[in-house]
């Protein structure tokens, strides 16, 4: 957002703050929106969220609010809360409309009052070359090991099911990591698996450029940033067919979406894709088509800004 007013005297501060709310950065925050006068408020998690909305109605200041997740917000403790402040809000950003069918849904903000933006990834004009001399197949995953909503044990379930020639990368860290650890190993496909664990952004990206396939098995996605960053790096995604997956792919044309908890489905998806170039350079050309027109910064950054001249503008 900041590169979008690059050159236009724009200000801004970061604060620290500790995971949930966090008094001495409410009220740096505070003291800062009383120096500073903006013209408008954003906010992108719970905490800040609260703090934008005790701000908003104090310096009578239009806030922005926004969900970015389909769990955080709606746990009661939360969801109660959410019905309150989202009334001061003028909009509720949401990354896709599963988060915004479910806040209808639950009734914590009307539907005319929800504003869904994309996420958005940097897309390159060119794409990194990947070296064929191996003879394996990178099947990889990325995502964090501490949910069973990130569908682990059906990738490696899969992996189960390929031939010895595919290899699987799992990138992330969390406390599930040694069951899926143990998992590998109960399904004999240990010596064809690396748990790489929690990795810098860049060498993440490069990981992900460096693969064949990349498989999303999640059980629940708000949106999914990785499934946008894989195919803006020309790395085919087959993804379960839940959440903001459903919006990211079109389905057999940028990528292929099959049924959650279905580790035969994403094998065979898996098989079709690597075994056939044709199909996986046309996903390829599909996926950073689709990426560039939805999920760029720019589309990210051009709906925000949309947004703030409606706002400020009535």
């Amino acid at each position: 957002l900041l590169d979008l007013f690059n050159g236009n005297n724009v200000k801004h501060i970061c604060l620290d703050k500790k995971k949930g709310f966090d008094l001495n950065v409410f009220m740096q925050f505070y003291k800062k929106v009383v120096e500073f006068s903006p013209d408008i408020l954003v906010s992108f998690d719970n905490a800040s969220n609260l703090y934008a909305s005790i701000a908003s109605i104090l310096q009578k200041v239009p806030w922005v609010a926004s969900v970015h997740g389909l769990e955080g917000a709606f746990h009661p403790s939360r969801a109660w809360l959410n019905k309150i402040i989202f009334k001061v809000a003028k909009k509720v950003v949401a990354p896709s409309n599963a988060v915004k069918e479910k806040l209808i849904k639950e009734n914590i903000v009307s539907g005319d009052k929800v504003q869904i933006i994309y996420n958005g990834v940097e897309v390159k004009e060119s794409t990194p070359v990947h070296a064929k001399e191996r003879k394996d197949i990178i099947v990889g995953c990325v995502a964090n090991f501490y949910s069973e909503i990130k569908g682990h044990r059906y990738f490696l379930e899969a992996l189960a099911q390929l031939s010895g020639e595919y290899k699987g990368e799992l990138i992330g860290d969390g406390i599930l990591k040694p069951r899926m650890e143990e998992l590998a190993q109960e399904l004999k496909v240990n010596d064809r698996v690396r748990f790489r664990g929690r990795l810098g952004t860049e060498e993440v990206h490069r990981s992900i450029a460096g693969m064949d396939v990349i498989v999303i098995p999640s059980l629940s996605e708000s949106f999914c940033l990785v499934a946008v960053e894989a195919m803006a790096l020309g790395v085919p995604v087959v993804a379960s067919n839940v959440g903001g997956l459903k919006e990211i792919i079109d389905n057999g044309v940028s990528g292929i979406l099959t049924s959650p908890e279905k580790p035969a489905e994403i094998c065979e998806s898996v098989i079709n894709v690597s075994s056939d170039p044709a199909l996986k350079e046309g996903i390829i050309k599909a996926a950073r088509k689709r990426v560039k027109e939805m999920f760029s910064i720019d589309a990210f950054a051009r709906g925000y800004e949309a947004l703030f001249h409606t706002i400020l503008n009535k």
